[in-house]
This record gives structure tokens, sequence and C-alpha cells, in this order.
């Protein structure tokens, strides 16, 4: 066995102190992972919410203001 692969074996095994741990710690960053991208679509589709409810609201105050020029303007 060489130096290269008695280094070799040696940084394997240091890696591989605790799996269970490092497996527990992938499980966890998947998981929180997970819910991040979740909030974050959720976060999404209210932002479009919004918007288009403000656009919404936008449209009918024009409407609104066309109507009363309508109204005004039949009156007189």
């Amino acid at each position: 066995m060489t130096e290269f692969d008695r280094d070799c074996e040696i940084g394997m095994l240091e890696e591989n102190v605790h799996p269970l741990r490092s497996d527990l710690q992938a499980q966890i960053k998947g998981a929180l992972v997970s819910i991040l991208w979740h909030k974050i679509a959720v976060l999404n589709i209210l932002i479009g919410a919004s918007k288009f409810l403000v656009h919404q609201f936008e449209d009918g105050l024009l409407n609104q203001r066309q109507l009363k020029n309508v109204i005004y303007d039949d009156l007189e």
C-alpha cells in the first residue's frame, strides 16, 4: 500500500466518522430546503394575487371616473 493510498483511506475514514449524523443532516437540510421553496411559492402566489387585485381596483376606479364623467356630461 502506497502512502497516497493510505492517506486516501485515512481521509475516507475521517469523513465517515459519523455517517448517521451526516445522513440526518442531509435529511434535515432537504426538509428545510423543501419548506423554503414552499414558502417562496406561497409568497409568489400572494404577490401575484395582490397585483391582480390592485389592477382590478385601479380599473374599477377608472371605470367609476368614466361613468361619473358620462353622467355629469348627460346632466349638463
